[in-house]
């Protein structure tokens, strides 16, 4: 789950991150997982 993922843990070592994240449902949850979701991978991934 992108939003408790332990990211510290998940991210050691990397060299790349690839965001596949997307989905279907009303506008709340996509905005959600295709917003929301994609800002907490990628501010993560930053720090790498």
């Amino acid at each position: 789950d992108v939003f408790y993922a332990s990211w510290d843990e998940i991210l050691v070592g990397a060299t790349a991150v690839v965001s596949t994240l997307g989905g279907f449902g009303n506008e709340e949850q996509m905005k959600k997982i295709n917003g929301q979701a994609n800002v907490v991978a990628v501010d993560a991934a930053k720090n790498y």
